[in-house]
């Protein structure tokens, strides 16, 4: 009798360990890499004309992606967007912000942050203008 309880409590510790994340191979250290390729920094815009905002995220399995454009001056978010990009390997952001009613020019911050499966995060930032 304890010989077969013992099997069936090996067996269950067995299944249950082969199921962990963890043990599953390496750990994952890499963060993900980043790469913007507009606006680049220094950018001046029009106000009322789209801003360009693309880039490139690469992963063995990205998790989470958000793109935030603030206002330099006091962080205000003026643009936000968190596309689904869980499970992939690459995602090629190509989406725009237009910026209207300025009275004066704005200094803007553009953050893409991406996280991993792993948790690893990474963020690229690039400094713009919009002129009203």
């Amino acid at each position: 009798m304890y010989l077969k309880y013992l099997s069936i409590m090996c067996c269950v510790v067995f299944v249950a360990m082969s199921c962990s994340k963890e043990n599953s191979g390496p750990s994952d250290t890499q963060k993900p890499l980043i790469k913007i390729i507009s606006p680049v920094e220094g950018f001046d815009s029009p106000s009322g004309v789209p801003v360009a905002i693309s880039a490139l995220v690469e992963d063995e399995e990205l998790h989470a992606l958000r793109v935030v454009v603030k206002q330099k001056s006091d962080g205000a978010i003026l643009f936000e967007e968190s596309p689904d990009v869980h499970g992939q390997k690459s995602y090629s952001l190509n989406t725009t912000y237009t910026a209207t009613g300025l009275r004066r020019p704005v200094s803007a911050r553009l953050t893409v942050i991406a996280t991993d499966m792993s948790k690893n995060t990474d963020s690229l930032s690039v400094g713009f203008t919009i002129n009203p």
